[in-house]
């Protein structure tokens, strides 16, 4: 809770200084001075900037986030839409990147300096240096503009439509293809220190079947380093895949913030940043206690 006040805290702070006058941008910019006045008086923006936050905060925790500036809308109901869009969107990257990274580390790492291990570990450190704007475009352009496999942008509709899914594939292989070298690397590393572990030796001169020792010895040790990443990666994918939004015009968390700077919507960013800040605590307290249940050793008190 104390990241998730001082989140809200510094962002509050932060718009008062950037500078535009949310009562301006509701009058217009030809208004009368008196009706600028008149709407900064029914914000509350007369007013010091604690008690505003104050305000906020009180009307936050009972989930009035406020309205849009723009739609008069309740950002509550704008950011709790784009967060599912977000959410559908980060499941689906986040499931075929742990289907391709996490069984390329393994083999990788059984297979140590193979061609196939020499490889794959080139192929990651080209991936980790490609920027994701530039692999989105390239795959825009090969798979929906030379191919016509799918479409360039936008979302189809519901996930289990023939349209969601075909909507769903560009963005969610470009932001799940930024993963997987991450993890395939992260995989093959804390396999190979499992497998130099004494009970790994144990297991193997008990005659075991070198699948049955890496799958059921080496593998659940060598997860907790993973698991920490993948929980990471994931909080962090649902705040930070503005840029894949923002390619494909994926109506998500990361292009409704967005555009809510660029028009200065400041209660959206608000409530987009609070969202995010909550979810990223709460997926890492998730991870936390998921530690337990894969090390018996850790307990907590």
């Amino acid at each position: 809770m104390p990241t998730v006040l001082g989140t809200s805290l510094l962002v509050f702070l932060i718009l008062h200084l950037v500078p535009g006058d949310p009562a301006t941008i509701i009058a217009g910019p030809t208004a009368p001075a008196d009706v600028v006045a008149n709407i900064r008086a029914q914000l509350g923006l007369d007013q010091p900037v604690m008690v505003q936050y104050g305000r906020y905060l009180s009307h936050a925790v009972r989930g009035d986030l406020g309205r849009s500036i723009l739609t008069r809308r309740q950002v509550s109901d704008e950011v709790w839409g784009a967060f599912l869009n977000t959410l559908e969107l980060v499941i689906a990257a986040r499931i075929w990147s742990l289907l391709v990274g996490i069984p390329i580390g393994v083999v990788a790492a059984v297979k140590r300096r193979s061609i196939f291990d020499k490889l794959s570990m080139v192929t990651a450190l080209l991936g980790l240096s490609l920027p994701i704007f530039w692999i989105g475009l390239m795959a825009i352009w090969l798979f929906a503009v030379k191919l016509g496999w799918f479409p360039i942008s936008g979302r189809g509709g519901p996930l289990w439509s023939t349209a969601g899914l075909q909507h769903l594939m560009l963005p969610a292989l470009t932001l799940g293809g930024i993963q997987v070298p991450a993890l395939a690397r992260l995989t093959r590393s804390s396999i190979l220190e499992a497998l130099q572990q004494d009970y790994v030796r144990t297991a193997r001169a008990k005659g075991l079947a070198e699948r049955l020792v890496v799958a059921k010895h080496a593998l659940k040790n060598a997860m907790l380093p993973v698991v920490t990443v993948i929980g990471l990666q994931f909080a962090g994918l649902l705040g930070g895949a503005v840029v894949t939004e923002t390619i494909f015009s994926w109506p998500g968390l990361g292009r409704l913030a967005v555009t809510a700077i660029l028009t200065r919507d400041f209660p959206v960013v608000q409530g987009t940043i609070l969202v995010t800040a909550l979810t990223f605590v709460t997926i890492n307290l998730l991870v936390d206690c998921l530690y337990a249940v894969l090390d018996p050793r850790i307990k907590y008190t």
